[in-house]
């Protein structure tokens, strides 16, 4: 096997949210599943549906769908999933792609959630109390501390009168799949909301749908948009 692969070493921020790359996604991917990979199926089609532009103007919308799958070292296809853009937008099909991986990746456990303690305790091992998390050493501060500050359990400060935390805001995505699952991107009759691989890869979908990128990459403002979509089509506004 290749040199040990550490994802906690890629780990990044935006808008003061801890995410993992798609690179990384697929480099932690390559070194556990050597000749696994993922691809897009060549043939994509393009619908015309109906939309409603920003003045309230009907028009008719290219929208292009297409499949993205994750193949294992055997070259046999172990899942797919269905992804949409829209076709007017420069480089959907590029962002097809990304949006497929993403869902793959995060359903099969490589996600930013998923990365081990052992990897995060080796990442403060090698760069230090100070390292890549700009945390500064002093004679109070311990190594578990460090630990809790740069770990998932702290991508989401718990504020009051804040966004909910990740696992409030997949209650609500929960209620919605229950209650409209017609309102969520991908669904498919027979997907039970108390699936939590169906429930994480229709939200990714959602969060995708909804902003362009996965809730763990997302700032504060992204999020809060994928909350209000959610509460507007609970109340049945949408």
């Amino acid at each position: 096997m290749a040199e040990k692969f550490n994802p906690a070493v890629y780990v990044q921020q935006k808008g003061g949210k801890k995410y993992l790359p798609l690179a990384a996604k697929l480099a932690w991917l390559a070194y556990e599943r050597p000749g696994w990979r993922i691809v897009a199926d060549k043939e994509m089609t393009i619908v015309s549906v109906p939309d409603i532009d920003d003045e309230g103007t009907p028009y008719k919308k290219g929208v292009a769908i297409g499949a993205v799958s994750l193949i294992d070292d055997k070259g046999v296809r172990v899942q797919t999933v269905r992804v949409d853009a829209n076709a007017a937008e420069e480089g959907f099909a590029s962002n097809m792609f990304m949006e497929g991986s993403e869902l793959l990746l995060n359903s099969i456990g490589y996600s930013l959630e998923r990365i081990p303690k052992s990897c995060w305790q080796e990442y403060l091992s090698v760069f230090g109390m100070e390292g890549k998390t700009g945390i500064q050493k002093n004679d109070s501060t311990s190594q578990s501390e460090v630990l809790a500050e740069d770990s998932p359990d702290a991508i989401i400060p718990a504020e009051p009168d804040t966004l909910p935390e990740n696992d409030d805001i997949m209650t609500i995505f929960q209620k919605l799949l229950k209650e409209r699952p017609g309102a969520i991107p991908g669904f498919v009759p027979g997907v039970s909301p108390d699936d939590p691989a169906a429930l994480d890869r229709l939200f990714d979908r959602y969060c995708f749908s909804t902003i362009g990128e996965g809730w763990e990459s997302m700032d504060e403002n992204g999020q809060s948009k994928v909350k209000e979509r959610i509460m507007t089509e609970l109340r049945g506004d949408m």
